[in-house]
């Protein structure tokens, strides 16, 4: 099977069932064949399979890797097999069959875990179903594994707190606090906050209490002043992070600068909270950062 999810952050691909629903989480990613596992619901039916990765410590081995997860899964009464050597991706690993109950479960499950290493990381792929519907399930997560591709891992920006992750340049830095992040094409542009060349990328959250996406969108469109210039276009319809959103265009010398500005500013809302971005370079500069920009607001992905 050819892969059909791809997580550049993790540096994966891997085909599952398009049947089945993902998620990423703080914790890594998770395929199951429906929401309600996915949420944590007693696994009495279904099929559903993890994916962490972890940097190795310093001579860690995949075995060691692999002794290490095994410890850290509450099952009562695991029985595993002898590990097995299984390349994964093109990369060398193992996997063990085990069969248990999870820790204040009720119904046993049937799987396996599968390790391998990549660089310095290790990658763990935990693949389980009812025990009872292995004959139904244990191909499907089996070909599952076999799908895996590693690939070229590219920067990502991940926060738990602010439940959501996005994609920056390689040589961009970014600075956060517990309610924005703010990402800049140069240090000194991050330290003072100055605008005079490069681009940047600001994104904030804040609860919408009981305002809409579009009046809490112009409150936080208005915070930024301009002493020449402004929108420049009309407020447009913009998915983002594959929730409904809004955006503009804007043009302008932002008060308290000499510098022109260009970019564009978006929002949109998750959870009863309220996402906003504002995206900026030097508008001479904006034909080579405009792209990498929107692409950024393209990669956004939301944490449940």
């Amino acid at each position: 099977m050819e892969p059909n999810y791809t997580e550049p952050a993790w540096g994966l691909s891997l085909w599952y069932p398009t049947h089945w629903i993902s998620d990423v989480q703080a914790e890594g990613l998770i395929f199951a064949t429906s929401a309600e596992l996915i949420e944590g619901s007693e696994f009495s039916a279904g099929a559903a399979m993890g994916v962490l990765s972890a940097e190795l410590q310093t001579g860690q081995t995949v075995d060691e890797f692999l002794q290490m997860m095994l410890e850290e899964l509450y099952f009562e009464d695991m029985a595993t097999s002898d590990q097995q050597a299984r390349t994964i991706g093109g990369q060398p690993g193992l996997v063990v069959t085990l069969e248990g109950t999870p820790e204040r479960g009720e119904y046993p499950l049937r799987g396996f875990m599968a390790v391998a290493q990549r660089g310095g990381w290790g990658y763990l792929f935990l693949g389980v179903s009812a025990a009872h519907e292995w004959s139904e399930y244990g191909s499907t997560l089996e070909e599952m594994l076999r799908s895996v591709r590693f690939e070229e891992i590219e920067h990502f920006y991940a926060s738990s707190e602010m439940g959501l992750t996005t994609w920056y340049p390689q040589d961009w830095m970014y600075e956060e606090d517990h309610d924005q992040v703010i990402f800049a094409s140069s240090e000194d542009l991050l330290r003072s906050g100055n605008l005079e060349k490069g681009a940047a990328m600001l994104v904030s959250t804040s609860s919408l209490r009981e305002a809409s996406l579009e009046e809490w969108f112009e409150d936080q469109a208005t915070e930024l002043d301009f002493e020449s210039g402004g929108p420049t276009s009309k407020v447009k319809p913009r998915t983002v992070g594959g929730q409904t959103g809004l955006t503009f265009r804007l043009e302008g010398i932002p008060t308290g600068s000499e510098t022109l500005v260009k970019g564009f500013m978006a929002a949109t809302e998750f959870e009863d909270w309220g996402y906003f971005f504002l995206g900026v370079s030097v508008a001479e500069e904006w034909a080579e950062c405009g792209p990498m920009l929107e692409e950024m607001l393209d990669s956004v992905q939301f944490m449940e």
